[in-house]
């Protein structure tokens, strides 16, 4: 069972976490911060732990996390009236001694920024996303069927620059290689962005169409090797590839 590879509540160290959120005054500050987190080698489906923290009239807030022999996910939510403003989901492990900056701009976007021991994976996730979101955000466009094949072949060298670049990225982090790997899978998954656009068009855009859909299958299936990862034991810590 999962539960024997986790430490007790006994373990010397717990991840600590600190910090200031810094908001816009015409909204009104945050009442809440919600955290959220899960034991190692859970599902992202589980029932997730919650700690909720009010932060004082000055915007500093800290929390601690259980102590855990692996890593595990933590969720991390602001709220306002209620409302969700911003989440953000992070790796946590028990070392971690962590300074958490949270900016609300006046046109509503919301930053976070992490320093302190264990900070550099959290940061390196914020980094993962940006490369996701142009991968999603790509001006290559799949909407022509009869410049599919032309775009599509685009859009492919796309993702594969991209990955690369992710790559680099990470193998340029200073991370111990554990560290390297649970960033990897789990955040800025170029391949789900991928196929997620071929899936929806041959489903969906071109379901009538024969010709696009061979196109779309053949890319698919060229690419898809290309755009994933190996099999690695590391993976047993990313609930994206549990269940």
């Amino acid at each position: 069972m999962a539960i024997a590879l986790v430490s007790n509540a006994k373990d010397k160290n717990k991840p600590i976490f600190y910090g200031h959120i810094k908001f816009d005054k015409e909204k009104g500050s945050f009442d809440t911060i919600a955290i959220g987190y899960l034991t190692p080698f859970s599902l992202d489906n589980s029932k997730w732990n919650v700690i909720r923290k009010i932060p004082d009239k000055n915007g500093n807030f800290s929390f601690q996390l259980p102590s855990y022999q692996e890593p595990s996910k933590m969720r991390l939510s602001i709220h306002r009236n209620g409302k969700i403003s911003r989440g953000k989901m992070c790796f946590f492990e028990n070392t971690d001694s962590v300074s958490i900056s949270i900016i609300e701009e006046a046109n509503g976007s919301i930053t976070f920024g992490y320093s302190g021991f264990g900070s550099a994976k959290y940061n390196m996730a914020e980094t993962l996303e940006t490369l996701r979101l142009e991968l999603r955000n790509s001006t290559v466009s799949l909407n022509d069927a009869s410049t599919l094949e032309e775009n599509l072949s685009k859009f492919n060298e796309l993702a594969v620059e991209i990955l690369m670049k992710k790559n680099k990225i990470i193998g340029a982090s200073g991370l111990n290689k554990r560290d390297q790997n649970l960033v990897r899978y789990e955040y800025g998954d170029i391949l789900f962005e991928w196929s997620s656009q071929i899936r929806y068009r041959y489903a969906v855009q071109y379901k009538n169409n024969q010709t696009a859909r061979n196109i779309l299958r053949r890319e698919y299936l060229k690419y898809m090797n290309e755009l994933d990862y190996e099999v690695n034991s590391d993976m047993k810590f990313c609930p994206i590839y549990l269940g």
